[in-house]
C-alpha cells in the first residue's frame, strides 16, 4: 500500500510541476508580447516625430535652398549628394538612427544614410511597413537583423525598430492626391 501513495505522490508533484511551468510560460509569453508592443508604440511616436523633424530640416536646409540656386534636386550630383549628406547628418547625429532611406513612390530608394542601397527596389516584396506607408499610415515594426526583409544584410543578434511614414510631396496642395515619398527610420533598440 505504501508504494502505491508513494507512486500516486509522484504523479501529482509531476503534474503540478508541469503545470507551473505551463502556465508560468504563457503568461511570460503573453506578458512579454504585451510589453513589446507598448514599448513599440511609444517608440513609433518618437520615431515619427524625428521623421517630420527630419522632413522639415530637408526641406528648410536642402530642397528649398537648392530648387532656387539650381533649379531641380539631383541626387546624382556629388555637390548636391554631399549637401543633403550634410543635413541628413547633423538631423539625425545622437538621436540613435541606424540607417534612413528616403523612397520614392515606385519603392526604390532614392537616398540612403548607405550609398550601396541605392537604387534597391522593395516593389513587389512583401513589406508590409512600406504597404502602410503606401496607404498613408505609419507604422513600426519590432525585428531582429537577419530578417529576409531586412535591407541591411547583417545578422542576428539586435533588434531594430524599423518605422515606416508617409511623407507627402512637398508643396502639394492639400487633399490632392500625390504620390507620397516614403522614408523609413531604423532605431536601434537593443
Amino acid at each position: 500500500m505504501s508504494g502505491a501513495r508513494f507512486r500516486l505522490l509522484r504523479y501529482y508533484v509531476l503534474a503540478s510541476l508541469v503545470a507551473i511551468v505551463g502556465v508560468t510560460g504563457v503568461l511570460t509569453w503573453f506578458f512579454t508580447r504585451e510589453i513589446e508592443a507598448e514599448i513599440v508604440d511609444l517608440a513609433h511616436g518618437d520615431a515619427v516625430r524625428v521623421v517630420e523633424h527630419l522632413r522639415d530640416r530637408v526641406a528648410r536646409e536642402f530642397i528649398r535652398p537648392t530648387v532656387e540656386r539650381e533649379g531641380w534636386i539631383d541626387l546624382d550630383d556629388p555637390a548636391q549628394r554631399a549637401e543633403l549628406d550634410r543635413v541628413v547628418a547633423s538631423a539625425i547625429e545622437s538621436l540613435g538612427v541606424v540607417r534612413l532611406y528616403f523612397f520614392d513612390p515606385t519603392g526604390a530608394i532614392v537616398y540612403s544614410s548607405v550609398p550601396e542601397h541605392v537604387g534597391f527596389s522593395i516593389a513587389g516584396r512583401d513589406n508590409p511597413g512600406y504597404e502602410s506607408a503606401r496607404d498613408g499610415r505609419s507604422t513600426s515594426i519590432l525585428k531582429q537583423r537577419g530578417d529576409p526583409l531586412d535591407l541591411t544584410g547583417e545578422t542576428e543578434g539586435v533588434y531594430l525598430l524599423e518605422t515606416y511614414v508617409p511623407i507627402p510631396a512637398l508643396g502639394a496642395p492639400e487633399g490632392e492626391d500625390r504620390p507620397p515619398v516614403f522614408i523609413l527610420v531604423c532605431k536601434n533598440t537593443a
